[in-house]
């Protein structure tokens, strides 16, 4: 038996093709994706600017701190003696005088004559400037005390030219000693320039 290939089957209008195809809209998917991108790159730009804590300049610092700015120093390594005392046209020492200056007027607001200066890490430059604003401070006439309170590691006797095992703070805390005994007058030869050991 031979197998018939006759149907019942008839082609009234030919297929058609469109122009454009239904899916995908190219351009609409473009158009769409490009503002899907751009809002959520406005959102992670917003994320990372609110949760950003960095100070990124020094312009930004007292609004972030809520505190003055009182003044920027260069780097800078001391040698065996100050950089006020040895060079006073140095860029350090304009900045440690513009310090100086500025200390001056935000505490004119007030009788006060104790300053400390401190960090949370060694090797911040607490020593240089310490030593430096002290120096600039005594310069002017004032009467300073420069205390090395850092009783387990003391530094400043160093750029002073002063022992190293000098009676200091320590023996006046345990009463080996009176305190006006150990504080060493006139410091590198500038009056009013006292200077108390750690010990």
């Amino acid at each position: 038996v031979i197998a018939s290939h006759i149907t019942n089957l008839r082609l009234i209008d030919p297929p058609s093709f469109a122009s454009i195809p239904k899916w995908p809209n190219i351009p609409m998917t473009l158009l769409v994706s490009y503002i899907f991108g751009l809002c959520l790159a406005l959102v992670v730009i917003y994320i990372v600017e609110y949760f950003d804590d960095v100070i990124k300049s020094v312009d930004t610092l007292p609004k972030d701190m809520g505190c003055p700015f009182l003044g920027q120093l260069p780097a800078a390594h001391m040698g065996d003696l100050p950089i006020v005392y040895q060079d006073p046209r140095s860029d350090y020492a304009e900045a440690i005088h513009a310090l100086r200056t500025n200390l001056s007027f935000l505490c004119l607001s007030g009788d006060r004559k104790l300053l400390l200066l401190t960090s949370s890490n060694a090797e911040e430059g607490k020593s240089t400037v310490s030593i430096n604003l002290a120096i600039t401070y005594a310069q002017t006439g004032k009467r300073v005390l420069l205390i090395d309170a850092d009783i387990r590691n003391p530094s400043l006797y160093k750029y002073l030219a002063r022992p190293k095992d000098a009676v200091g703070i320590s023996n006046t805390l345990i009463n080996e000693i009176d305190f006006y005994d150990v504080v060493q007058k006139s410091i590198l030869g500038i009056v009013g320039f006292d200077y108390l050991p750690g010990g």
